[in-house]
């Protein structure tokens, strides 16, 4: 598809409020679960 043909509202990347709590959800997954691993794997990795 061509992008001037593209309706605009594809571009529209602005969240519903009922979406929101699904984000702290996600938000919060990350930062208690993906991030220690990150770090974990960081230095794990360290020196190598």
């Amino acid at each position: 598809m061509n992008p001037a043909e593209m309706p605009p509202e594809l571009n529209d990347l602005a969240m519903s409020e009922a979406s929101h709590p699904l984000l702290e959800k996600v938000i919060t997954h990350v930062r208690d679960h993906c991030d220690p691993a990150y770090e974990e794997f960081e230095r794990l990795g360290r020196g190598r």
